[in-house]
């Protein structure tokens, strides 16, 4: 399977497209190739003004998916997010690939911007009848129901090491459905002290925080 991550800093932290990866030869016992055109601090109206590298990579990359990022903060509203992404889902469409859009969350000093995020990201995903990644609402429900979970990284606004091991969890979720997973799996802490990439065990996940993860991807599964 391969997978094209479109976007921003919130899609290459942690290096999460390799946490996907691994979390996914390990239950599927499939090949995964993730492939990234992700830089900090862009929008998708700027990969759609360098839209060569998007074109090419989708024409040329025989991809299954490509994940969809726009500008986490400030979320620049449903309808400059509609109007960026869609030459991107038009893009797939023609070349056989299934774009996923991934919903993005508010800033941890403004969760009241929550609940406008995701009803945009619902209202194009329900548009253009296409995958919702739902990252918004989960890190809602994780916040409200277990909020001695830290999600974000110490700006505030990126996610943590346990919270992007999350995403690539709804990610893996949301393209396999009906997988079982157990609760100890590694992930790739992006911030390591020697500034080298590493694996850092994480703590076991007890069984009702993944169920908080596939009953919210699952509600939002075409």
């Amino acid at each position: 399977m391969k997978i094209l991550f479109v976007g921003n800093s919130h899609t290459y932290f942690n290096d999460m497209p390799k946490t996907f990866t691994d979390l996914c030869e390990k239950y599927t016992n499939e090949h995964t190739d993730a492939f990234m055109l992700a830089y900090s601090g862009r929008d998708l109206k700027w990969h759609n003004e360098e839209y060569c590298s998007v074109r090419f990579n989708l024409l040329y990359g025989n991809y299954d998916y490509c994940l969809i990022q726009q500008l986490g903060h400030p979320f620049p509203g449903e309808e400059v997010t509609e109007r960026d992404i869609k030459p991107i889902i038009e893009l797939c469409r023609k070349v056989g690939c299934k774009p996923i859009i991934y919903e993005s969350w508010a800033e941890k000093y403004r969760p009241e911007y929550q609940d406008i995020i995701n009803m945009g990201y619902r209202n194009i995903a329900r548009k253009y009848n296409e995958k919702l990644l739902p990252i918004g609402e989960l890190f809602q429900s994780i916040i409200k129901y277990h909020p001695e979970i830290e999600l974000f990284h110490t700006d505030g606004e990126h996610a943590s090491v346990i919270g992007d091991y999350m995403i690539a969890l709804a990610l893996l979720y949301l393209i396999y459905p009906d997988i079982k997973i157990d609760n100890t799996n590694k992930t790739h802490d992006f911030l390591s002290d020697n500034g080298e990439w590493k694996y850092s065990d994480i703590v076991e996940v007890p069984a009702n925080i993944h169920r908080i993860i596939y009953e919210t991807v699952k509600s939002n599964i075409k």
